[in-house]
Order: structure tokens, then sequence, then C-alpha cells
């Protein structure tokens, strides 16, 4: 007498609903991927002004260096990117003091105008005793295409830019 189905009504109902969830869960990963790229921002930004810091109290030059991949001078089993805050002794070998990480899914540019590091690190950024630097820029990308940079300028101020 009745026949089993699906009336019009709930097909349209199943639909929105639908809809609405993705219309809701499609932002949620774009702000969990743009904190990523927030958070290693951060922390480059806080690692930069540190160095800086320790160059003008040791009174020697501070360098840091930023990995495009892992595993370049350690040896770990995460798949994030590393960096490294360094000076060179008497005899010139570099002597690791502080080290970081940013996540491998994150592509890494130099210079202001964006120039992808193909090589295996970019070493161009060094804290002086007297507070100045060698200026540079550190661009991080994540998948949705939003870019933000690290520059640092010669009298060594680290700041953001979008």
């Amino acid at each position: 007498m009745f026949e089993r189905g699906f009336v019009l009504i709930e097909l349209i109902m199943a639909l929105t609903l639908m809809g609405l969830l993705f219309t809701t869960v499609t932002p949620v990963f774009s702000f969990l991927n743009n904190s990523e790229l927030n958070a290693a921002i951060d922390e480059i930004v806080f690692t930069l002004r540190w160095a800086r810091t320790k160059a003008i109290i040791d009174n020697k030059d501070y360098y840091f260096r930023i990995y495009r991949s892992d595993n370049i001078y350690k040896v770990d089993n995460d798949r994030d990117n590393d960096f490294i805050i360094y000076y060179k002794n008497e005899e010139d070998q570099e002597i690791i003091i502080k080290e970081g990480e940013f996540s491998g899914e994150l592509k890494l540019y130099k210079n202001l105008n964006p120039k992808l590091i193909m090589s295996d690190y970019y070493d161009r950024l060094k804290f002086k005793p007297e507070g100045t630097a060698s200026n540079g820029t550190i661009g991080l990308k994540n998948n949705n295409e939003i870019m933000k940079q690290v520059v640092v300028s010669q009298l060594g101020r680290v700041r953001i830019e979008e």
C-alpha cells in the first residue's frame, strides 16, 4: 500500500543540512591552516629578536639559518623544518645556541619579491654586537597561498609583513 522511499521534503531537508555543514566546516580548516602559519611566523620573530638581544649582551655576531626541508643538520623523525641561531668560535666552528622548527607544509621564500628558496637553507641574517643586522626577508606560504614575511632591517628591527 505505501511505498518505501524518501519524500521530496526529506530530500530537500537533507541537502540543506549537508550544505550548511560544508559551509561551516571549510572555514574551520582554513582557520587551522592560517593559525599554523601565524604560529610559525611568531616563533621565528621571537627567535630573531632574542638573537639580536643576545648579540648585544654577549658582544658577538649571531647568525640565523633556516632550512627548507627536514633532516639537514640533525637526524629527527618529525616532518617539521628547522631553524637555528649560532655563532662562530675562534676556530670558525658553528656553535648552535638555539633551535626551532616550523611545519613542513609551509613553503619558504626570500626577498620582498617572493622568491622560492631552492637551496637546502637560507643563511643571510646576521646580528652584530651593535644591534644592527644584515638585512633580509624570510617568507612562509601555506597551502591557501597566504604569505607572511619576516623582515629584518639594517638597524636590526624585526617586523612582520603580510
